[in-house]
């Protein structure tokens, strides 16, 4: 379960994002929905996973626990055959023929084809394999990603009612997108406190006060610089990257993320209450200068985890679940390529932060 920003590029956010929905939780059947043979993957499992039973003093195994009995861990093959591990084990429907096949019911996930002889001949389960998201909001927990520009905030508020759109954005958003107020862009406005400025998750590029947003970002990454270098007091540490490559922790992500934080400038850093909740791992203060730093980090003011331009996915890695990633290149990479992507889009381009989740 994780929550991550993508910033959609144009119009038809939910066109644009439709085709990468997890089928399994949207259950909605489309054009990107495919019928996948797993049987080999199935069989695999059925020769190599486990089971828990629990061995009484007479040797025989059960199902339940009671008192005097151990657990033990059996081979699945050894428990089932094959179709009712498929069957029992794990819930598939059985289908003899194409007649029985009903993908708007009982097969609309998954099935298993069985022959003359009960045997089963393939496993076939429904998904879409480009899925990224199980649900997404406008804004979310990013609400008001963007900062207007003050004249933009003013033209706007001229209009009259526009305030009335954050209140209505879960059930207008996808109109709104494809629209225009009379005389004025499309903003979203989402904070109405007049001692703030005015934000939006939903606006044209035009109209995003870019240099503010920086200049914010900047002074916050020079305050949050000189307080952890108070606490690292010019010591280092290994990177996650680093550790991860380390042999004694292959493949053991419990073994290595307990060393990691073991380090001990990463425990002052957390005693200090320094590291950030959405990107806990400090490493991108490692090897670099104060201004490099925050070169970096301004670089990356409103980079998104990923964004959808033409419908297209671009991302710094995959998702995993609890906020994990698994990247396909570094932050600052990451960075660099969206800001030369964002850079180079005109002015009337619409932008929209979306919060997704998986």
């Amino acid at each position: 379960m994780s929550h991550f920003t993508v910033l959609v590029i144009g119009d038809d956010v939910e066109e644009q994002l439709a085709p990468y929905h997890e089928f399994e939780c949207t259950g909605v059947d489309d054009q990107y929905v495919r019928s996948i043979d797993v049987t080999d993957d199935y069989r695999n499992q059925y020769m190599t996973q486990t089971a828990t039973r629990w061995q009484g003093a007479d040797g025989q195994l059960y199902k339940e626990s009671q008192e005097g009995r151990q657990p033990v861990q059996v081979p699945v093959k050894e428990l089932y055959s094959f179709r009712d591990f498929c069957e029992q084990y794990c819930g598939f429907a059985i289908v003899r023929d194409s007649a029985e096949l009903d993908i708007t019911g009982k097969h609309k996930f998954d099935w298993c084809r069985v022959n003359d002889k009960g045997e089963i001949v393939s496993v076939v389960k429904r998904t879409n394999p480009n899925a990224k998201w199980d649900w997404y909001t406008v804004g979310g927990r990013w609400d008001g990603y963007f900062k207007l520009k003050e004249s933009v905030v003013s033209e706007a508020n001229e209009e009259g009612d526009i305030a009335d759109h954050k209140a209505n954005i879960e059930s207008q958003a996808m109109e709104l997108l494809t629209k225009t107020l009379e005389g004025a862009d499309i903003t979203l406005i989402s904070n109405q406190n007049e001692k703030q400025p005015k934000t939006s998750n939903c606006c044209l590029k035009r109209n995003i006060d870019i240099d503010g947003m920086c200049h914010e970002t900047a002074e916050k990454a020079r305050e949050y610089w000189r307080q952890c270098t108070e606490v690292i007091r010019g010591e280092t540490w290994m990177s996650w990257e680093e550790v991860k490559r380390q042999p004694d922790f292959h493949n053991k992500i419990d073994h290595y993320h307990d060393f990691y934080w073991s380090q001990p400038p990463l425990v002052r850093l957390e005693e200090a209450n320094l590291l950030p909740i959405c990107n806990p791992r400090p490493d991108q203060l490692l090897g670099t200068t104060e201004e490099e730093y925050i070169d970096d980090v301004v670089n990356g003011a409103f980079a998104p985890y990923a964004f959808v331009k033409d419908s297209v996915w671009a991302a710094k890695g995959e998702m995993g679940h609890w906020g994990f990633s698994v990247d396909n290149m570094s932050r600052r990479e990451w960075n660099k390529k969206f800001r030369k992507m964002f850079d180079a889009l005109p002015g009337d381009t619409l932008l929209t932060l979306v919060d997704c989740h998986t």
